[in-house]
C-alpha cells in the first residue's frame, strides 16, 4: 500500500497534477475487509446471545460489502483508454488522459494500475481465503465452497454496480433500495445484460484465481 502511494505521490511530482488520486483511496477502501476481520473474532470471543449476533451480523454485512473494492480496481486499467469514460452516473466526469504515442507517462501509469491491482487481487484473495476457513471448520466443503461462491458472486456484482452504476459500499447501507432499483433495471435492460454476464464472469474468474494464488502463497 506504502509503495503504490509512493508511486502516485511521485506522480503528483513529477506532473503537477492530482490526477488518479483514487488509485490512493481504492487500496484504503480495498484492505477494509481485513481490518475489520480481527473485530468479528473480538465479538465472537467477548460475546455471547443477541448481543454476539448482532455483531456478527454488522461486522460480516461491512466485511461484504466493502469486499468488492478490492476486485473493482482492476476496472481502474480502463483510465489508460482516452476513449473511456463511464466515471459518474451521467458520464459527465471522467479521469481519462489523453496520452501522445511512446508518451513515457503511458508506461508510468500502467505500472501504477497494474500495481494496484494485483494488491487489491491479494487482499481480495486474502479477505476470501480467511473466509473459506472459517466456513469449512465449521460446515461441510460443499457447503462451506457453495457460501463462498455466493460471496464472490455479490462481490461481483458489487464491482459492476460500482463501475456502472457508481455506487459506493456505504451506498449499500444507506440507500439500499436505490442501489437494487438500479441494478434491477440493468438486469431487465437488453442493452445492459451482456455487459452484466460479462463483468460477472470476468470478476468470478479474477476472484477465483486470486484465492487461488494466495492460498499457494501462504501454504509456503
Amino acid at each position: 500500500m506504502g509503495a503504490i502511494t509512493a508511486m502516485w505521490m511521485l506522480r503528483v511530482g513529477i506532473t503537477g497534477s492530482f490526477r488518479f488520486d483514487f488509485i490512493v483511496w481504492n487500496i484504503v477502501l480495498a484492505f477494509v475487509p481485513l481490518l475489520v476481520e480481527p473485530l468479528f473474532g473480538i465479538i465472537v470471543r467477548k460475546t455471547k446471545g443477541a448481543l454476539a449476533k448482532m455483531g456478527k451480523l454488522v461486522v460480516s454485512a461491512v466485511w461484504l460489502l466493502f469486499l468488492p473494492n478490492a476486485f473493482y480496481i482492476l476496472t481502474d486499467l480502463m483510465h489508460l483508454n482516452s476513449r473511456v469514460s463511464v466515471n459518474a452516473r451521467d458520464d459527465s466526469r471522467t479521469y481519462t488522459l489523453l496520452y501522445d504515442r511512446g508518451d513515457g507517462l503511458y508506461v508510468f501509469d500502467s505500472l501504477l494500475l497494474v500495481a494496484a491491482t494485483v494488491f487489491g487481487a491479494y487482499v481480495g484473495g486474502l479477505a476470501l481465503l480467511h473466509a473459506w476457513k472459517y466456513f469449512r471448520k465449521r460446515m461441510p466443503q460443499l457447503s462451506a465452497g457453495a457460501i463462498l461462491a455466493l460471496i464472490m458472486t455479490l462481490s461481483a456484482v458489487g464491482v459492476y454496480i460500482g463501475r456502472f452504476g457508481r455506487w459506493n459500499s456505504w451506498d449499500g447501507l444507506i440507500h439500499p433500495h436505490y442501489v437494487i432499483s438500479d441494478l434491477f433495471t440493468s438486469l431487465i435492460t437488453p442493452a445492459t445484460q451482456g455487459r452484466f454476464l460479462l463483468i460477472l464472469l470476468t470478476m468470478l474468474i479474477f476472484q477465483l484465481s486470486s484465492v487461488l494464488i494466495v492460498q499457494r502463497i501462504h501454504k509456503r
